[in-house]
This record gives C-alpha cells, sequence and structure tokens, in this order.
C-alpha cells in the first residue's frame, strides 16, 4: 500500500522533481555505504592497534627458562628458512619427545639434524652433548626410508664449547655454529593457510604458530609489525 502511494506521489511530480528524487536516493545510498566503509575501516585500524599491542607487552615480558629455549630454536629456524631450507620445530612440537632434534631442516637430498643450547656465556657445551646428538642424527638416517638424503648434526649454542666437545664434534662431523639470541627479529609469520586460499598473519602466541610450514615462493613472508602484515592483505589468523 505505502509502495503504491510512493508511486502515485511520483507519477504526479514533474520530470525535474523525478530526476531530482532519484539522485536523493542514489546520495543517500552512496552516504551509507561510505559511513559503513568508514566504520569498517576505523574497527579494523583499532583491532590492529591493539593486536600490535599485545605482540608488544609479550615482548616485553621476562620470559622463563623454557621460553627462552623456545625463542632461541624459532629464532635458528628463522635463519634456516631464510637461508631456503625447510624447517619443522620438533622441540616446539615435540617437547621431551623430541629426541634431541630441536630443529629438522632440509634442502634437497640434505638435511641437518639440530640441537640448539640458549645457555649463559660462562657455560660450556661438553663432549657429552656432542655424543648424544651424533646418536640422534645417526638414530634419524637409519630409521628414515630415503637412503639417498645425507643426514649432518648440527650444535647451535650461546655458550662455550669445551676442548673435548669440539674434538668429539671434529671427529664425528658434527657442525657447530655459535650464534647469540636476538629477540627484535620478525616474529609475525604471514602465510597462506587452507591450500593457499587464504592469507593470515600469526603471532608467537598464536595457536598452531610452530606447525606453519613458510613458503616464501608463493609470498609467505616473516614481518615485525602487524601494520606490514595488514598491508600485505594478510588477516589475523582466528
Amino acid at each position: 500500500m505505502l509502495i503504491k502511494i510512493k508511486e502515485s506521489f511520483i507519477f504526479l511530480w514533474t520530470p525535474t522533481q523525478k530526476v531530482l528524487f532519484q539522485y536523493q536516493e542514489i546520495f543517500f545510498g552512496v552516504f551509507s555505504v561510505g559511513i559503513l566503509v568508514g566504520l569498517y575501516f576505523i574497527f579494523s585500524r583499532d583491532q590492529n592497534k591493539s593486536t600490535q599491542k599485545q605482540l608488544d607487552v609479550y615482548l616485553s615480558k621476562n620470559f622463563s627458562p623454557y621460553e627462552i629455549g623456545l625463542m632461541y630454536e624459532r629464532y635458528i629456524g628463522y635463519i634456516y628458512e631464510t637461508s631456503g631450507y625447510q624447517v619443522i620445530y620438533n622441540g616446539a612440537l615435540n617437547g621431551y619427545e623430541d629426541l634431541g632434534r630441536d630443529l629438522i631442516a632440509t634442502q634437497g637430498n640434505q638435511v641437518l639434524i639440530i640441537q640448539t643450547k640458549c645457555w649463559a656465556k660462562f657455560k660450556q657445551i661438553t663432549e657429552r652433548v656432542i655424543y648424544q646428538l651424533y646418536g640422534s642424527t645417526v638414530h634419524y638416517q637409519k630409521s628414515n626410508s630415503n637412503k639417498d638424503i645425507v643426514v649432518t648434526p648440527v650444535l647451535v649454542t650461546t655458550a662455550q664449547v669445551s676442548v673435548n666437545a669440539f674434538h668429539a664434534a671434529k671427529l664425528l662431523g658434527v657442525e657447530i655454529r655459535q650464534e647469540n639470541l636476538r629477540l627484535n627479529y620478525p616474529m609475525i609469520k604471514c602465510c597462506h593457510v587452507n591450500q593457499g586460499q587464504t592469507k593470515a598473519y600469526f603471532l608467537p602466541f598464536d595457536q598452531g604458530y610452530d606447525s606453519l610450514a613458510m613458503n616464501f615462493s608463493q609470498g609467505d613472508k616473516y614481518v615485525n609489525k602487524v601494520s606490514e602484515a595488514v598491508g600485505l592483505g594478510f588477516e589475523r589468523n582466528m
């Protein structure tokens, strides 16, 4: 009934009035859409600021020894990933059941069994650590069905290495790398998930963070700031 009355009134209008009415409807439609878009951007901006604050608070806290060890594993994993390796964060995913393999880095037929030790500078790596890492590497190679892989044990640490440990490593072919922990490396993982259909970013305290496989060839990336991730078209994984 109301529509019929409205149409009757429009029928009585002059052509100029009809045109003005149509433009008025278009104007208010565009105006409404503009308000909704504006509100969306304001909400998104505030949400991004809130997410960045969560990350800043996380990075500014005092980490427990366990958390420091985890951060070190992730940092070393980041170094190898950005050097062209596919990295499995075995220690983070399996905890004390990791068999001494904190990271498993693969590039072609090359496999690195990496153990990380984020210890105080005054502590020393002993030959026992070398023997354990070597044994775990041999076990990995012998239990792997692919006999063409070349497996190398790698120890990455912040601590000193004893003379006996150094000689044992040289004899057994264990690589030793000394690397300090940097907490200012880019920790936000920007990944294509759901078979590459979704662009999502993950913070270091998000569920599933350590199980993500970075694929830089399809546009995956590490960034420092939430604004960088959003600018690249990635949305917060929820």
